[in-house]
């Protein structure tokens, strides 16, 4: 909570996807109640599989209400006959 669209950075890299937020705040030209939250986060999130490089630059992020939405599109996964 309490960070901005432009404080946030999203990155996929094979199966791991990274989120990132990093917050200045000028304390003397606010009043600080919020001790609590933290001016930068980094959180990894493991995915079930490798996003192929193709698949990742189709992938997006959006922000709105304080709220990441991350969309990576899977492509369909191909039988491999068994001979």
């Amino acid at each position: 909570p309490g960070f901005q669209k432009k404080d946030i950075r999203v990155n996929i890299s094979k199966d791991i996807l990274t989120l990132r937020a990093n917050r200045t705040i000028d304390i003397e030209s606010y009043t600080i109640h919020f001790r609590q939250r933290p001016n930068k986060i980094e959180k990894k999130i493991p995915l079930p599989y490798s996003i192929p490089e193709d698949d990742n630059v189709n992938s997006k992020a959006d922000y709105a209400n304080g709220v990441v939405k991350i969309r990576i599109p899977i492509s369909k996964m191909t039988n491999i006959p068994i001979t």
